[in-house]
């Protein structure tokens, strides 16, 4: 008898808890504890109070769980650019999935979505980032920052080679460089401005040389300082030709203009008739002076009478020259310049290269004459300067 009722004890306390494991959540059965929660299924039960019992409500839909893939994006690096370029436009990248992405920009540029074009703004450092939000099937998707410079527009200066330019026929040349509105201009200056002068784009030639010019470009916030350049251009001459303009003996050059020639340069400073007196008092041995005649005639038969002229002679050779005759053109007819007692005289002149000397000369000339056609100087071997000029005697 005591050993059938210890073999129901045994197996009823193992039924307990199995059943107890085993019983499944459905709608009205009882539940062990309050607010308990078991999926079965697609519904998700959970344990209330009715009453006094404990039991599982009728649940909710559990909705189904889906994985979502993961994705990347495809964006390469971005090579330097020039701000000349102003803008850079970004290939329309999707990612691996499939979505559109997004652009964002910082730093020297911004970013347009409606174009899609990078605004290069300014010279610097200009970083764009991509991005993808991902949706209901992909994760957001990794960004990627591309960093690149953004660098100052390079500029060259072209200037053309010129052949030797003839002061006879031409006078000067005119430099017209285009830019852009906000770049530096060209800035030309000469090396030899007794050969060459500049004024702004325009380079006048005085001399006979080689001018020298030096064309410069400066950079700024946006452009980058060009390269220097250096042109050379050979200065030659088939006449005489003065610095305002070309005297020949058609048409000879206004009273007090430059000549150079040869590298020497004469200037008339200055003439004057009213001299012969003060020769006189000076050279009180020539007998043909007239010192009661107001007008200085120092020979009644020839009605001639002595004329200073100021003359500033330089020489810009590379030698010394030296004067033999100095000498005023008439109608074909020379009328030598002359030393008087102690005032200056041409012949013999000395000039060494580089110096320069203002002095006054004489020539004894008619009294009718009161205009000279042209001025001629000679000097070193048997080289002739000829200046024609209209001055009033």
């Amino acid at each position: 008898m005591k050993k059938s009722a210890l073999v129901a004890i045994l197996v009823t306390s193992l039924l307990v808890p199995v059943s107890a494991q085993a019983a499944t959540a459905k709608a009205g059965a009882s539940c062990p504890k309050a607010k308990a929660t078991q999926i079965v299924g697609n519904k998700k039960f959970t344990c209330i109070k009715s009453g006094k019992k404990l039991v599982w409500d009728k649940g909710v839909a559990v909705p189904k769980t889906v994985a979502k893939k993961s994705q990347s994006i495809e964006f390469p690096p971005l090579d330097n650019a020039y701000l000349a370029n102003k803008t850079l436009e970004l290939s329309k990248a999707i990612s691996t999935g499939g979505l559109p992405v997004s652009y964002a920009a910082s730093g020297a540029c911004t970013f347009d979505a409606a174009t899609n074009k990078l605004s290069l703004n300014k010279a610097g450092t200009c970083s764009v980032t991509t991005s993808q939000a991902g949706d209901a099937n992909y994760l957001p998707a990794p960004s990627i920052t591309r960093t690149f410079e953004i660098l100052k527009t390079p500029q060259s200066i072209e200037v053309e080679e010129f052949e030797a330019q003839d002061l006879a026929e031409v006078r000067g040349i005119k430099f017209p460089f285009t830019s852009e509105a906000d770049a530096p201009g060209v800035v030309i200056t000469s090396t030899t401005t007794d050969i060459c002068t500049v004024d702004g784009d325009e380079v006048t030639f005085v001399a006979v040389g080689d001018c020298e010019l030096t064309f410069t470009k400066d950079g700024n916030d946006n452009y980058e300082a060009a390269p220097a350049v250096d042109l050379t251009i050979e200065i030659i001459t088939s006449e005489i030709i003065t610095s305002e303009g070309a005297g020949t003996e058609e048409s000879p050059a206004d009273f007090g203009v430059e000549v150079i020639n040869a590298g020497i340069s004469v200037t008339v400073d200055a003439i004057n008739e009213e001299v012969s007196d003060a020769i006189c008092e000076a050279y009180s041995g020539n007998e043909a002076c007239l010192d009661e005649d107001d007008m200085g005639v120092f020979d009644t038969e020839t009605e001639s009478r002595y004329v200073e002229v100021v003359l500033t002679i330089t020489n810009e050779s590379d030698s010394t020259w030296i004067a033999d005759q100095l000498t005023l053109q008439f109608d074909d007819e020379l009328f030598d310049f002359t030393s008087v007692f102690d005032i200056d005289s041409l012949e013999g002149l000395e000039l060494e290269a580089g110096d320069s000397i203002t002095g006054s000369y004489f020539v004894l000339l008619p009294n009718e004459i009161d205009s000279s056609e042209a001025l001629v100087i000679y000097g070193n071997t048997e080289e002739e300067i000829t200046f024609f000029f209209k001055a009033q005697l």
